[in-house]
């Protein structure tokens, strides 16, 4: 389990540092200040108040929630959320791969338990 949490962690931050670096590399700086804006942050606000922005965006797309109160503004933005977005459903197919497979493993363990008592 804490394994797939640290992938989870490690992806989403990946994610949402390359989004917010692409969204700063693809918009004016008075867009990025309507932006900021537009998502109750001051222009001047510290970088962990980004990187949450940044995370909350990237959750709503690999969840597929997909509030809509941040959305991609131009080619560049929509071409990474794509990528994104497709990322998600890998990330999301293995999650429940991986949950499947603990699982069966917690219900072969017993049953080879019993079937050993059975021999003896």
């Amino acid at each position: 389990i804490v394994r797939i949490l640290l992938g989870l962690v490690t992806i989403t931050h990946i994610a949402a540092c390359l989004f917010w670096w692409v969204k700063q590399m693809s918009n004016e700086p008075d867009e990025m200040t309507e932006f900021l804006i537009a998502n109750y942050l001051d222009p001047d606000s510290n970088i962990v108040r980004q990187y949450v922005l940044a995370c909350y965006f990237i959750i709503t797309i690999f969840t597929t929630v997909g509030f809509g109160d941040i959305s991609a503004t131009n080619t560049y933005e929509q071409l990474v959320c794509m990528l994104l977005m497709t990322t998600g459903v890998v990330v999301f197919g293995t999650l429940l791969s991986e949950v499947q497979s603990g699982v069966a493993e917690m219900r072969r363990l017993p049953r080879e338990k019993g079937q050993l008592i059975q021999k003896l």
